[in-house]
């Protein structure tokens, strides 16, 4: 067993969880830009 620290892991998680309870469980990880999108409240493209 490693013992290293991963600090992003539990924020990406909350991330995909969002996602998918926003109706985005069906794509890749480029879902992650959604988030940032309605963060930022702002679309991307």
């Amino acid at each position: 067993m490693l013992d290293a620290s991963l600090p992003l892991t539990a924020l990406v998680m909350e991330i995909l969880q969002m996602l998918h309870s926003d109706g985005y469980g069906q794509m890749d990880h480029s879902a992650i830009a959604r988030y940032y999108e309605k963060l930022a409240g702002s679309e991307i493209g």
